[in-house]
């Protein structure tokens, strides 16, 4: 399935009554925040992607790769500069 339509379907429009904003749900909170404060890199989080014992906790991410995972990063209002 092509990212752009797995993103439209998968992928619900946060709002700022959920607790966890910017993100949709716990997972995706959860799963940023770790790779984030461990300073994984692009390469570690597609190895977390690639390793089928998670395949249960992928799916109840809105993001299935690091780049998903790094825009989901950039567009948090309060802002993660990009970087190199």
């Amino acid at each position: 399935m092509p990212v752009s339509k797995h993103c439209s379907t998968h992928f619900k429009m946060p709002n700022e009554d959920n607790e966890y904003y910017s993100y949709a749900n716990k997972a995706d909170f959860t799963a940023t925040a770790w790779f984030y404060t461990r300073e994984l890199s692009k390469g570690d989080v597609t190895d977390f992607f690639k390793q089928r014992a998670f395949n249960q906790w992928h799916s109840t991410l809105s993001f299935t790769n690091s780049s998903e995972w790094l825009d989901s990063l950039h567009q948090i209002s309060y802002g993660i500069q990009d970087d190199k």
